[in-house]
């Protein structure tokens, strides 16, 4: 009878435990919150880009939060319209974890042309969700 006792007692701990780290996994929504900050994006934010007399674009963002032993890189992505599939995908590069900017050339722009440019923090252990913002080039 004691034996039952012990492991009924020892489910009954691991099944607190699991459901004590459930709790700190998951949101008042029920959805599995992601523990790995999205980068805080710095320029370019508005609607508005002027590009004239410029060489290139520099997109900065806020640097990684997190263990330094852990990092990995910046996931960086530029697409042209609203959209940001792999149809319109136009620019992709993996940027150092120690990086907090990156430029792209210009003449990758068009005049009047809307983009948009996600980022996201990617570590060993998983992904930040991308921030993202959308822009309007003038030339």
């Amino acid at each position: 009878m004691d034996r039952k006792v012990c492991k009924l007692s020892l489910c009954i701990f691991f099944a607190i435990l699991i459901c004590s780290f459930y709790m700190l996994s998951v949101g008042d929504s029920g959805v599995l919150l992601n523990k790995i900050p999205q980068p805080k994006i710095f320029y370019p934010k508005s609607e508005n880009v002027d590009l004239s007399q410029k060489g290139n674009l520099e997109f900065k963002w806020s640097s990684l939060v997190g263990s330094s032993t852990d990092r990995r890189f910046y996931d960086f992505r530029l697409y042209k319209g609203y959209d940001f599939n792999s149809d319109s995908l136009i620019y992709k590069k993996e940027v150092s974890p120690f990086k907090s900017s990156w430029s792209v050339e210009s003449n990758m722009f068009d005049d009047g042309q809307v983009y948009t440019w996600t980022l996201r923090q990617v570590y060993l252990s998983g992904k930040s969700d991308r921030s993202i913002i959308s822009f309007k080039i003038h030339k």
